[in-house]
Protein backbone atom coordinates (compact mmCIF):
# COMPACT_ATOMS: atom_id res chain seq x y z
CA UNK A 1 0.00 0.00 0.00
CA UNK A 2 2.65 2.65 0.64
CA UNK A 3 4.21 2.16 -2.68
CA UNK A 4 1.29 3.21 -4.18
CA UNK A 5 0.97 6.32 -2.42
CA UNK A 6 4.28 7.50 -3.08
CA UNK A 7 3.70 6.50 -6.58
CA UNK A 8 0.75 9.58 -6.64
CA UNK A 9 3.21 11.66 -4.60
CA UNK A 10 5.20 10.84 -7.52
CA UNK A 11 2.75 11.24 -10.40
CA UNK A 12 1.43 14.99 -8.68
CA UNK A 13 5.14 16.07 -8.58
CA UNK A 14 5.62 15.14 -11.98
CA UNK A 15 2.46 17.18 -13.15
CA UNK A 16 3.33 20.07 -10.79
CA UNK A 17 6.85 20.64 -12.43
CA UNK A 18 5.00 20.34 -15.95
CA UNK A 19 3.10 23.28 -14.91
CA UNK A 20 6.14 25.14 -13.51
CA UNK A 21 7.54 24.57 -17.33
CA UNK A 22 4.48 26.18 -18.63
CA UNK A 23 3.84 28.97 -16.66
CA UNK A 24 7.80 29.84 -16.04
CA UNK A 25 9.36 28.30 -19.41
CA UNK A 26 10.92 32.17 -20.21
CA UNK A 27 12.20 32.73 -16.67
CA UNK A 28 14.40 29.64 -15.95
CA UNK A 29 15.52 31.19 -12.68
CA UNK A 30 11.78 31.12 -11.39
CA UNK A 31 11.56 27.51 -12.72
CA UNK A 32 14.26 26.36 -11.03
CA UNK A 33 13.01 27.63 -7.66
CA UNK A 34 9.48 26.69 -7.85
CA UNK A 35 10.79 23.02 -8.76
CA UNK A 36 13.12 22.79 -5.73
CA UNK A 37 10.07 24.10 -3.52
CA UNK A 38 7.99 20.91 -5.07
CA UNK A 39 11.26 18.68 -3.65
CA UNK A 40 11.35 21.15 -0.39
CA UNK A 41 7.53 20.70 0.64
CA UNK A 42 8.18 16.53 0.05
CA UNK A 43 10.53 16.41 2.06
CA UNK A 44 9.24 18.97 4.83
CA UNK A 45 6.11 16.87 5.00
CA UNK A 46 7.84 13.30 5.34
CA UNK A 47 11.01 13.64 7.02
CA UNK A 48 10.63 13.10 11.19
CA UNK A 49 10.35 16.56 12.86
CA UNK A 50 13.47 16.97 14.13
CA UNK A 51 14.74 17.34 10.59
CA UNK A 52 14.40 21.07 9.27
CA UNK A 53 13.99 21.68 5.53
CA UNK A 54 15.23 25.16 3.88
CA UNK A 55 18.34 26.10 1.49
CA UNK A 56 20.93 28.57 1.78
CA UNK A 57 24.88 28.54 2.45
CA UNK A 58 27.18 26.39 5.30
CA UNK A 59 29.27 28.55 7.77
CA UNK A 60 32.52 27.82 6.86
CA UNK A 61 34.56 29.65 9.33
CA UNK A 62 34.23 33.30 10.71
CA UNK A 63 34.45 35.12 7.43
CA UNK A 64 33.61 32.63 4.72
CA UNK A 65 30.68 30.28 3.61
CA UNK A 66 30.17 27.38 1.02
CA UNK A 67 28.76 27.92 -2.32
CA UNK A 68 24.32 28.14 -2.10
CA UNK A 69 23.05 25.12 -1.73
CA UNK A 70 19.28 24.17 -3.46
CA UNK A 71 18.04 21.90 -0.27
CA UNK A 72 19.45 21.41 3.18
CA UNK A 73 17.74 19.00 5.30
CA UNK A 74 19.39 20.36 9.18
CA UNK A 75 19.01 18.86 12.54
CA UNK A 76 16.53 21.43 13.49
CA UNK A 77 16.85 20.83 17.38
CA UNK A 78 20.59 20.76 18.62
CA UNK A 79 21.24 23.72 16.45
CA UNK A 80 20.85 27.62 15.66
CA UNK A 81 20.23 28.41 12.16
CA UNK A 82 21.34 31.49 11.03
CA UNK A 83 18.83 34.12 9.34
CA UNK A 84 16.45 30.98 8.99
CA UNK A 85 13.92 33.84 8.19
CA UNK A 86 15.82 34.09 4.60
CA UNK A 87 14.78 32.03 1.75
CA UNK A 88 19.29 31.72 1.92
CA UNK A 89 19.89 31.12 5.35
CA UNK A 90 23.25 30.20 6.79
CA UNK A 91 24.16 26.67 8.04
CA UNK A 92 26.59 25.76 10.81
CA UNK A 93 28.21 21.99 9.54
CA UNK A 94 27.22 20.55 12.40
CA UNK A 95 23.34 20.73 11.74
CA UNK A 96 23.58 19.85 7.76
CA UNK A 97 22.45 16.13 7.58
CA UNK A 98 22.64 16.17 4.01
CA UNK A 99 22.47 18.65 0.44
CA UNK A 100 20.38 18.29 -2.40
CA UNK A 101 21.21 19.84 -5.34
CA UNK A 102 17.96 20.23 -8.02
CA UNK A 103 18.06 20.12 -11.60
CA UNK A 104 15.16 20.42 -13.69
CA UNK A 105 16.91 18.14 -16.44
CA UNK A 106 20.34 16.02 -15.84
CA UNK A 107 22.46 15.63 -18.61
CA UNK A 108 26.43 15.42 -18.86
CA UNK A 109 27.09 19.29 -18.36
CA UNK A 110 24.77 19.30 -15.02
CA UNK A 111 26.24 16.27 -13.53
CA UNK A 112 29.82 17.37 -14.18
CA UNK A 113 29.31 20.87 -12.21
CA UNK A 114 27.09 18.87 -9.19
CA UNK A 115 29.89 16.09 -9.40
CA UNK A 116 32.63 19.19 -8.93
CA UNK A 117 30.61 21.09 -6.50
CA UNK A 118 30.42 18.14 -4.38
CA UNK A 119 33.73 17.43 -3.86
CA UNK A 120 34.66 20.93 -2.77
CA UNK A 121 31.90 21.24 -0.08
CA UNK A 122 32.22 18.24 1.22
CA UNK A 123 35.97 19.12 1.92
CA UNK A 124 34.83 22.19 3.29
CA UNK A 125 32.36 20.86 5.81
CA UNK A 126 35.06 18.95 6.97
CA UNK A 127 37.26 21.61 7.98
CA UNK A 128 34.44 23.41 10.16
CA UNK A 129 34.64 23.06 13.73
CA UNK A 130 31.88 20.85 15.68
CA UNK A 131 31.52 18.99 18.70
CA UNK A 132 29.94 15.38 18.92
CA UNK A 133 27.32 15.42 21.40
CA UNK A 134 26.62 11.37 21.33
CA UNK A 135 28.94 9.09 20.87
CA UNK A 136 29.10 6.78 17.43
CA UNK A 137 31.49 4.54 15.81
CA UNK A 138 32.12 6.96 13.62
CA UNK A 139 31.27 10.15 12.51
CA UNK A 140 28.67 9.96 9.64
CA UNK A 141 29.34 13.11 6.95
CA UNK A 142 26.23 14.03 5.62
CA UNK A 143 25.16 13.28 2.66
CA UNK A 144 25.38 15.30 -0.75
CA UNK A 145 22.62 14.45 -3.28
CA UNK A 146 21.44 15.25 -6.62
CA UNK A 147 17.47 15.12 -7.64
CA UNK A 148 16.37 15.52 -11.30
CA UNK A 149 13.04 16.01 -12.67
CA UNK A 150 13.90 14.44 -15.76
CA UNK A 151 17.24 12.94 -17.16
CA UNK A 152 19.20 11.11 -20.07
CA UNK A 153 19.10 7.53 -19.81
CA UNK A 154 19.74 5.99 -16.44
CA UNK A 155 22.37 3.47 -17.64
CA UNK A 156 24.38 6.80 -19.70
CA UNK A 157 23.79 8.72 -16.33
CA UNK A 158 25.96 5.65 -14.11
CA UNK A 159 28.73 5.43 -16.72
CA UNK A 160 29.36 8.97 -17.12
CA UNK A 161 29.03 9.37 -13.16
CA UNK A 162 31.36 6.42 -13.00
CA UNK A 163 33.72 8.49 -15.35
CA UNK A 164 33.33 12.51 -13.94
CA UNK A 165 34.68 10.40 -10.31
CA UNK A 166 37.32 8.01 -11.18
CA UNK A 167 39.64 10.86 -10.01
CA UNK A 168 38.28 11.55 -6.93
CA UNK A 169 38.44 10.16 -3.22
CA UNK A 170 35.62 7.85 -2.40
CA UNK A 171 34.56 10.16 0.50
CA UNK A 172 34.27 13.34 -2.06
CA UNK A 173 31.93 11.77 -4.30
CA UNK A 174 28.29 12.26 -4.69
CA UNK A 175 26.46 10.05 -2.75
CA UNK A 176 22.51 9.73 -3.89
CA UNK A 177 21.25 10.77 -7.57
CA UNK A 178 17.87 10.34 -8.14
CA UNK A 179 15.90 10.85 -11.24
CA UNK A 180 11.55 11.22 -10.97
CA UNK A 181 9.92 8.13 -12.51
CA UNK A 182 13.01 6.89 -13.77
CA UNK A 183 15.95 5.54 -11.21
CA UNK A 184 18.05 6.13 -8.74
CA UNK A 185 22.00 5.49 -8.26
CA UNK A 186 24.23 5.41 -4.91
CA UNK A 187 27.80 6.32 -4.46
CA UNK A 188 30.56 7.45 -2.25
CA UNK A 189 30.04 7.59 1.52
CA UNK A 190 26.23 6.31 0.90
CA UNK A 191 27.43 3.20 -1.18
CA UNK A 192 30.11 2.35 1.13
CA UNK A 193 27.60 2.52 4.48
CA UNK A 194 24.95 0.78 2.89
CA UNK A 195 27.00 -2.17 1.66
CA UNK A 196 29.94 -2.44 3.62
CA UNK A 197 28.28 -1.13 7.06
CA UNK A 198 29.23 1.83 9.19
CA UNK A 199 33.12 1.37 10.36
CA UNK A 200 33.62 -0.58 13.34
CA UNK A 201 30.18 -2.04 13.13
CA UNK A 202 29.39 -5.30 13.73
CA UNK A 203 27.75 -5.78 10.43
CA UNK A 204 31.64 -4.25 8.92
CA UNK A 205 33.41 -6.83 11.48
CA UNK A 206 31.41 -9.63 10.39
CA UNK A 207 32.01 -9.56 6.61
CA UNK A 208 34.38 -11.95 5.24
CA UNK A 209 37.08 -11.40 2.91
CA UNK A 210 35.78 -13.15 0.45
CA UNK A 211 32.18 -11.21 0.82
CA UNK A 212 33.81 -7.99 0.34
CA UNK A 213 35.64 -9.57 -2.84
CA UNK A 214 32.59 -10.81 -4.18
CA UNK A 215 30.66 -6.99 -3.84
CA UNK A 216 34.04 -5.39 -5.14
CA UNK A 217 33.70 -7.68 -8.27
CA UNK A 218 30.44 -6.76 -9.29
CA UNK A 219 30.83 -3.29 -8.43
CA UNK A 220 34.20 -2.36 -8.97
CA UNK A 221 33.52 1.26 -9.33
CA UNK A 222 31.66 1.58 -6.28
CA UNK A 223 28.34 2.44 -7.90
CA UNK A 224 24.76 1.08 -8.04
CA UNK A 225 22.10 2.24 -10.48
CA UNK A 226 18.07 0.60 -10.03
CA UNK A 227 15.95 1.97 -13.03
CA UNK A 228 12.95 2.14 -10.57
CA UNK A 229 10.48 4.23 -12.84
CA UNK A 230 7.72 4.97 -10.55
CA UNK A 231 9.08 3.61 -7.04
CA UNK A 232 12.23 6.04 -7.67
CA UNK A 233 11.10 8.75 -5.07
CA UNK A 234 10.45 6.26 -2.64
CA UNK A 235 13.59 4.66 -3.12
CA UNK A 236 15.57 7.87 -2.53
CA UNK A 237 13.47 9.14 0.48
CA UNK A 238 13.95 5.41 2.48
CA UNK A 239 17.56 5.56 1.70
CA UNK A 240 18.08 9.09 2.59
CA UNK A 241 15.72 8.63 5.80
CA UNK A 242 17.82 5.12 6.94
CA UNK A 243 21.43 7.38 6.42
CA UNK A 244 20.27 10.77 8.26
CA UNK A 245 18.44 9.46 11.29
CA UNK A 246 21.37 7.00 12.37
CA UNK A 247 23.90 10.25 12.73
CA UNK A 248 24.99 11.22 15.79
CA UNK A 249 24.29 14.74 17.52
CA UNK A 250 26.41 17.04 16.52
CA UNK A 251 26.65 20.96 17.61
CA UNK A 252 28.70 23.92 16.41
CA UNK A 253 32.24 24.75 18.26
CA UNK A 254 30.56 28.67 17.83
CA UNK A 255 33.71 30.18 20.21
CA UNK A 256 35.87 28.79 17.27
CA UNK A 257 34.47 30.60 14.91
CA UNK A 258 35.97 33.65 15.98
CA UNK A 259 39.86 34.58 15.05
CA UNK A 260 41.96 32.62 17.08
CA UNK A 261 43.54 36.19 18.29
CA UNK A 262 40.13 38.10 18.99
CA UNK A 263 40.04 39.51 22.48
CA UNK A 264 36.59 38.84 23.50
CA UNK A 265 36.81 41.27 26.44
CA UNK A 266 38.59 41.19 30.07
CA UNK A 267 37.90 39.68 33.55
CA UNK A 268 37.20 42.18 36.18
Amino acid sequence: MIHKYFQHISKIMAAESEMLQIFYKRHHGKLGEGREILLQRFLSTYLPKRFGVGSGFALLSGTDISTEQDIVIYDALNNPVFFSECRSAIFPPSAIQALIEVKSSLNKTELKKTVQKTSLVKQELRKAPSILVLESPRLMEPLVCLFAYSGSDLSSIKETLISLQRDITETDRLDLVCILNEGVISSGTYFNVSIFGEPNSLYARSMTPERRNEILTKYPDKVLAYRLRENSLLIFYYWLLSYIIRRPVIIPDIIRYAPSDYVWGEEC
